[in-house]
């Protein structure tokens, strides 16, 4: 499959940003948006984009140090025969976010309330709700900015590529993505903290171009994405693979998954009515 065109949902938000800001040209607008840590610091930015002077709900994110480390509580994956190199480049982590977190909590509660709402669409060709953050053309939300800093600490990015672009994605029961790769405009590199219901994530090695519409290419593995947990990919697995999401309400782990163990083969997994999936990346300047 093709990769998504980000750059063309880029273009068109940046069009719809323009004939916003030319309807509110009788308003001036300065915010300053003030958000304390769990130690008490304040932060004060400004911000002069119209889209983000609105009234949005603030999330509070926790200082970095209160997360866990990836290297010190990620997952051993299995090896497997399907695909035999890959899993060293995928690294998984349940419970990133807790349950039973005040930030996880108000994560799914707030989250449509925390996004300014010309940043949402229902996409035509599929019918989950979808928000791009692109920071390097205009400011993110602190608690992006603020969690993409939680995943630099944590050993997800390195520093130099801390995050600056982040998709959102809310899933209904029964809804997917199409199989496809995220393209070469970002860092080969993209994590992803998932809450709400389960959902299994499968990896299949990238079409040529001449391939596409006339070969399937068939899943090798698979991660099962609990709630609360983070999954992250990079070079051959980011490059050389597709990665995608069944559109079904149940789903059974087979033996191709890299996450669990083999007595839970064959378990069936029940979507939630509910899915929330947030894609962190590094976006190249200038593209």
């Amino acid at each position: 499959m093709n990769p998504i065109d980000f750059r063309a949902l880029v273009r068109k938000e940046k069009q719809a940003a323009r004939k916003l800001r030319t309807a509110r040209t009788d308003q001036s607008c300065n915010a300053s948006v003030v958000l304390k840590s769990e130690k008490g610091v304040e932060r004060s930015d400004r911000l002069s984009s119209p889209e983000l002077c609105s009234s949005i709900q603030c999330i509070d994110v926790p200082d970095p140090t209160l997360f866990p480390k990836l290297d010190e509580h990620r997952v051993s994956l299995s090896e497997t025969p399907f695909c035999p190199f890959v899993p060293k480049r995928i690294c998984y982590m349940p419970n990133f976010l807790s349950k039973d977190s005040r930030l996880y909590s108000s994560i799914e509660k707030n989250i449509v309330q925390s996004i300014p709402k010309d940043k949402w669409k229902t996409l035509k060709f599929a019918r989950r709700k979808v928000a791009m953050i692109d920071g390097t053309c205009e400011a993110m939300p602190h608690w992006l900015n603020d969690l993409a800093e939680v995943l630099v600490q944590t050993g997800a990015f390195e520093r130099s590529k801390k995050p600056n672009h982040v998709l959102i994605n809310i899933y209904k029961a029964g809804e997917g993505i199409m199989s496809h790769t995220d393209g070469p405009e970002y860092f080969n590199k993209t994590a992803t903290i998932s809450l709400g219901g389960p959902a299994i994530l499968k990896f299949s090695p990238r079409l040529k171009s001449h391939e596409i519409g006339l070969k399937e290419s068939n899943y090798l593995c698979e991660v099962l994405l609990e709630e609360g947990s983070i999954v992250t990919f990079e070079s051959a697995a980011y490059i050389d693979f597709m990665h995608g999401i069944d559109e079904v309400y149940t789903e059974k782990i087979t033996e191709k998954c890299l996450n669990v163990a083999s007595s839970r083969f064959c378990e069936s997994i029940i979507r939630g009515e509910c899915r929330i999936s947030l894609t962190f990346r590094f976006r190249h300047e200038g593209n």
